[in-house]
């Protein structure tokens, strides 16, 4: 299997620090990684599923993914149902000066508020968090796609 690793710099355009953008997903979308950006991943529409690591999990609309750099993951949909996918992809520099050494969001998130998300277990590269369709988590990303759409 192919695994392609993807830099930032890909992405994005000037000196823009984050992209944000809508993706449809027909069929697979090719297991890759990313070397130096955190991705946000919010399934609006559509079902099927997500291997992550190797462990592949079925996934609906309302689900949102936080990845790691260097987290190899891929996307299948459904025949019938389509993915829709808003992705934010940024470095942790983007967002404060003072998190240029932070690797991936747990180092974020230690930075911002506490000092052990797992108090004790090994991370495993991602979050996902279920359940929110229809709530703010999707609306906060509407709004930034819009944001952002108006500024590109």
């Amino acid at each position: 299997m192919t695994i392609f690793a993807m830099q930032f710099s890909q992405y994005v355009e000037g000196d823009h620090e984050i992209r944000i953008l809508v993706d449809q997903v027909l069929g697979h979308h090719a297991a890759h990684s990313h070397q130096d950006f955190i991705e946000i991943a919010y399934v609006e529409s559509g079902s099927g599923t997500q291997t992550v690591n190797n462990q592949t999990a079925e996934i609906h609309p309302g689900d949102l993914f936080m990845f790691n750099a260097q987290v190899v993951h891929a996307f299948d949909s459904s025949p019938k149902a389509p993915l829709v996918i808003y992705n934010c992809l940024f470095q942790p520099l983007s967002i404060d000066s003072s998190l240029k050494d932070c690797r991936n969001f747990l180092d974020v998130v230690y930075h911002y508020l506490f000092h052990s998300l797992y108090a004790g277990e090994e991370p495993g590269g991602y979050v996902k968090l279920d359940g929110l369709k229809g709530g703010e988590a999707e609306h906060i990303l509407h709004e930034m796609y819009a944001e952002y759409d108006r500024k590109v």
